[in-house]
C-alpha cells in the first residue's frame, strides 16, 4: 500500500472525489501540487525507476522516485458529431432526463457519454440495460404493440 500519493492534474483543479477518498484514507498522505505538471518521462530498465514532470507555470523540472504510476488518459466524451442534434452540457456531455431520454424524443443516452454519470463500467452497463428498457417502453407507446411476438 501507498504511503505517499502526489496526483498530478492537467488542469490544476483536483477531483472532489479524489479528495473526499484520500479524506476516508488516512493511511496515506496527499501531496497536492499549487501549479499545473505535465509529465515529461517515465525511466527504468524493465522497471519504473524514476518519472520527471514539469511544472507548466515556471518550466522547472522534479523527478520522483514512484513506487509505480496510474494514468488517466481523460474523460472527453466522443459527442462532437452530436452538437446542434441534442443538448449537451458545456464539457460535451449528453444531457437526459431521468429515463435516460434526450431532449429529442427518441433519442437516449447511457454510459460515460452522459451528464451526470459516475463513469464507471458497472454503471454504464446498467444504464445501457435501463436505456433499451427506455428505448422499449418508447416504442410500445408510439408504435401502440409490444413488438415482441413470443417464442412460438
Amino acid at each position: 500500500m501507498a504511503s505517499d500519493v502526489t496526483p498530478t492534474w492537467r488542469p490544476i483543479k483536483i477531483p472532489a472525489s479524489f479528495v473526499r477518498s484520500a479524506d476516508r484514507h488516512s493511511c496515506f498522505n496527499v501531496r497536492t501540487r499549487q501549479s499545473p505538471f505535465s509529465k515529461r518521462s517515465c525511466c527504468g530498465d524493465r522497471k519504473l525507476s524514476s518519472v520527471t514532470v514539469r511544472n507548466t507555470d515556471s518550466g522547472e523540472t522534479e523527478e520522483s522516485h514512484p513506487g509505480a504510476v496510474f494514468v488517466l488518459i481523460g474523460l472527453d466524451p466522443n459527442t462532437g458529431f452530436l452538437k446542434g442534434t441534442i443538448n449537451l452540457d458545456d464539457w460535451g456531455f449528453i444531457i437526459t432526463s431521468g429515463t435516460l431520454e434526450t431532449n429529442v424524443k427518441g433519442i437516449f443516452a447511457a454510459g460515460d457519454v452522459r451528464a451526470g454519470s459516475t463513469k464507471q463500467v458497472v454503471s454504464a452497463a446498467g444504464e445501457g440495460a435501463a436505456a433499451a428498457l427506455m428505448v422499449r417502453q418508447y416504442l410500445e407507446a408510439t408504435e401502440g404493440s409490444r413488438g415482441y411476438k413470443g417464442d412460438s
